[in-house]
């Protein structure tokens, strides 16, 4: 009979982050990474004024030098160019929620009635991931908040329309524009900051010294400051000719800048852990428990004596 030795081990692949915190999102329009310009229906780059009264708002903290005077589209024909705001990542985002915080900059009659967003990789082809018809107000300021449906790319595009044929005094101020998005590590990582040292912040380093790497408590919903490895750490259960592996995954791994793949190997020394996918098949995924779901491989055992599988995060 053949005998068979597994071993179970955890290695880190390291992938890029983003910013800091508010709750579990992030507003990544301000990270440091992203600009924005603002532009009109033909793609042309226009001037805008700044709007100082835009300091007069409900909460009397937005205003952060960024307010702008708009003319918003019309749908009426006239000399007048349409606005819209875009936004460049510079790299892949999955935002979930666009904040934006507008007034009239003139008589309190003028509306902004639609914001349409589109996202996407190519601004020649961007796709509609949010719409809204705002509230009609007065001239104090107005919070709207447009969930965004299936939003991913390098590219948000906000398009302000107006049922009104607008002249120089039918104009908005766009006061603030926020774009949230789910933390990824640097961002959970920075919630630790307290309780971490500053040389135990690393995606590879292991500041509890349980066994598992920062990246991979992010991963498995650890905590980087406490030993809780035997709560999370992924399980092995062998029956018959095959082997079940399974390890907890984030529902939202993909808007985190996550991706989870098995590593597999004869040994530790001269054949290294690769990501076989003919090695393993997925049997199936979990429901949602909170923010996790259960992920079951199933691999299959051969005339090797001795295997070894890793769980690769990058």
């Amino acid at each position: 009979m053949k005998s068979y030795v597994w071993a179970v081990v955890l290695l880190v692949n390291v992938f890029a982050g983003s910013v800091s915190a508010q709750s579990d999102l992030i507003n990544i329009a301000r990270n440091g990474l992203s600009s924005y310009t603002y532009l009109d229906q033909d793609g042309v780059l226009m001037t805008h004024d700044d709007d100082p009264t835009c300091v007069k708002l409900t909460d009397g903290v937005r205003s952060d030098g960024n307010a702008v005077k708009i003319i918003p589209w019309t749908w009426k024909a006239g000399p007048y160019r349409g606005r819209y705001l875009l936004f460049d990542f510079q790299e892949t985002a999955y935002p979930e929620l666009a904040r934006i915080v507008w007034m009239f900059s003139n008589l309190s009659g003028h509306v902004l009635d639609r914001v349409t967003l589109f996202a996407g990789d190519d601004v020649s082809s961007l796709v509609q991931v949010g719409y809204i018809e705002p509230v009609k107000s007065g001239a104090s300021s107005t919070i709207i908040d447009v969930p965004l449906e299936g939003a991913a790319g390098r590219y948000l595009k906000v398009w302000f329309e107006t049922d009104s044929n607008p002249d120089t005094s039918t104009m908005v101020s766009i006061c603030e524009f926020e774009v949230y998005a789910r933390k990824q590590f640097s961002d959970w990582i920075d919630d630790y900051a307290g309780y971490l040292p500053v040389d135990g912040r690393e995606k590879d380093d292991d500041p509890d010294n349980d066994g598992l790497k920062n990246l991979i408590e992010f991963a498995l919903g650890g905590n980087p400051s406490e030993n809780d490895a035997a709560a999370i750490r992924p399980t092995l259960q062998i029956s018959g000719g095959e082997a079940e592996y399974c390890y907890r995954r984030r529902v939202d791994w993909l808007p985190r800048g996550l991706s989870y793949s098995l590593g597999i190997s004869t040994d530790l020394v001269s054949a290294a852990f690769t990501n076989d996918t003919s090695a393993y098949s997925v049997l199936g995924v979990s429901e949602a428990s909170g923010d996790f779901e259960m992920v079951t491989n199933r691999i299959p055992i051969t005339d090797e004596k001795s295997r070894f599988v890793t769980l690769m995060v990058e």
